[in-house]
């Protein structure tokens, strides 16, 4: 049995788990009721907010912007076609793209509104589940394993995902979203993130299967 059988499928089952309660919730959500604890965490952060921490948290949050992805994300993807790693650039698209749109979808479905009096930067559009959180928790993640297979970069993985996450968080003490938009945003993203780098995994492993049978066919 393939050693990472039992870890995919663990990964599958909380998978199922993290959606099925994050569309649960924002089907709550969208009676209109919230839940106390977003509030009290909101409370909580921002009668502890820092000024340095709020710049911080700012910046963090604006490579989180749409507009950010565009102009780091695409060098990218146009730098592995170059380079001819084609599914490497799909799979860093197909995330980002895929991502932002699932996540409008949900947000229209729910559509739970921002918290109003904490904001301290601009922001429209509805709430749930947070898209910076979602997409974040996508990309940089995705990101991540793609530079971890390259030679010297080993444990940027890890470090990227940690970023990933901090985009969500950094929405809380902005005050643009509830905890639980960030909260589900960010496990949901996470998971869509993890599925998609699976199939480019199972793929590109068909495929050096297949150039390895027609090697030793030679």
């Amino acid at each position: 049995m393939d050693k990472r059988t039992s870890p995919r499928h663990a990964f599958w089952i909380f998978t199922v788990i993290v959606w099925i309660f994050g569309i649960l919730f924002g089907l709550f959500e969208r009676s209109g009721r919230g839940v106390t604890i977003d509030t009290t965490i909101l409370d909580a952060v921002h009668s502890i907010s820092h000024p340095i921490v709020d710049g911080i948290m700012e910046i963090i949050t604006r490579t989180g912007d749409p507009l950010f992805y565009i102009i780091v994300g695409l060098p990218i993807v146009l730098y592995l076609i170059y380079k001819k790693q084609y599914k490497e650039a799909l799979l860093l698209f197909t995330t980002v793209a895929i991502a932002s749109l699932v996540n409008t979808v949900l947000k229209f479905s729910f559509g739970r509104t921002r918290p109003v009096g904490y904001a301290i930067i601009e922001q429209g559009g509805l709430s749930y589940p947070s898209g910076h959180a979602f997409v974040g928790a996508s990309f940089y993640p995705t990101l991540g394993k793609l530079l971890d297979e390259k030679k010297g970069l080993k444990g940027l993985g890890i470090i990227l995902t940690i970023y990933g996450f901090l985009m969500g968080i950094s929405r809380v003490i902005m005050g643009v979203h509830y905890p639980t938009d960030v909260f589900f945003g960010s496990l949901m993203g996470f998971t869509f993130g993890r599925s998609c780098y699976y199939f480019y995994e199972k793929k590109r492993d068909k495929d050096n299967d297949i150039m390895k049978k027609r090697t030793s066919c030679v």
